[in-house]
């Protein structure tokens, strides 16, 4: 199975009925989305800053070529971050930056 689609298979896992979910763009996103549809009514929306600062949690959903590349714009800080579900373990660099509050699950491992 394709990284993004443990990735997402995994997520789905985490949702909960009467949970609120916001997602952003991309091709995990799409992943995650598929994996949960038929059990989640869905609405569109864009990822955004305010959406992230009055979130209780915030999971990110990412395969490891996303993981330490600079992209164009911030969207949220790394201690704002909850729990961080990759195809990879998290990279020797960032275990320290990742503290005990961010838990990083691994797909598929």
């Amino acid at each position: 199975m394709e990284a993004k689609q443990k990735i997402a298979k995994i997520a789905a896992e985490l949702v909960q009925d009467g949970d609120t979910i916001v997602m952003g763009v991309g091709t995990t996103i799409l992943e995650f989305a598929r994996a949960i549809r038929g059990r989640c009514k869905l609405t569109e929306c864009l990822i955004s800053k305010k959406m992230i600062k009055v979130s209780k949690e915030v999971i990110v959903l990412a395969d490891q070529s996303k993981i330490g590349i600079e992209a164009f714009g911030k969207i949220v800080p790394l201690e704002k971050i909850s729990v961080i579900l990759c195809d990879e373990d998290a990279p020797q660099a960032w275990v320290s930056k990742l503290g005990e509050d961010i838990v990083w699950m691994t797909a598929g491992k």
